[in-house]
């Protein structure tokens, strides 16, 4: 008699599966896509930030300082210390500018920032939108490969009822050998695609799993 090697019990898989929804609430906080767009829609905010500031008053303040030392070759010769605190010069200045006309430069400066900005948010929308629609068709994947594993169970256990009536009918003679070795194969290759199916759900499971976060480990 053939031994059985079907896969009688339910993937592990297949239990605590999560909902779509909550998969995506969690990637959005960990996919490296996701924060890319963020970092730059940050960004896109103080660059336009940075744009309107063209429009205030700047206050600078600036300072220096300087000296020198010279030599004379005639009467009068003052050393090098004396120099150094004579000719000693120390300014300090504060300046104010005040923004009256640029040619329009400030205002394109925040037209094309407060553009920038917008087009970043479109992305991130895109982008979570195309993360959404990936998890929502990679749990769809989990669903239609769980159909196919229950299938091929059903499938075995028919098969195997039918090869056992072959079997007991070929052995007194009611079948002739063809019909037995066709209801043996048919047997055999049920058990060999619900193990297909078993492996095809496994590995969609691992894909969504890795929307949820967690490794890819077979």
């Amino acid at each position: 008699m053939l031994e059985t090697h079907g896969f009688t019990g339910e993937p592990e898989y297949m239990k605590n599966r999560r909902m779509p929804e909550l998969i995506y609430e969690e990637a959005i906080t960990f996919k490296p896509q996701i924060l890319e767009q963020e970092y730059l829609l940050e960004s896109a905010f103080h660059s336009l930030k940075i744009a309107k500031s063209g429009y205030y008053p700047r206050l600078s303040l600036n300072a220096s300082y300087g000296n020198y030392y010279y030599r004379f070759n005639g009467l009068e010769n003052i050393s090098f210390s004396d120099q150094w605190q004579q000719n000693s010069r120390k300014t300090v200045g504060i300046t104010l500018s005040v923004p009256i006309f640029n040619r329009f430069q400030v205002r394109n400066n925040v037209r094309n920032a407060k553009s920038a900005f917008a087009n970043q948010e479109l992305a991130i929308i895109d982008t979570r939108q195309t993360l959404y629609k990936e998890i929502r068709q990679a749990y769809a994947n989990v669903i239609a490969a769980q159909k196919v594993f229950l299938s091929s169970k059903v499938a075995v256990t028919s098969s195997h009822k039918s090869y056992q009536f072959a079997e007991e009918s070929y052995d007194v003679g009611r079948i002739s050998v063809f019909e037995y070795s066709e209801a043996k194969t048919r047997y055999i290759q049920s058990m060999s695609e619900q193990k297909q199916a078993t492996f095809d759900l496994i590995f969609r499971c691992k894909i969504l799993d890795f929307y949820h976060g967690k490794p890819i480990v077979l």
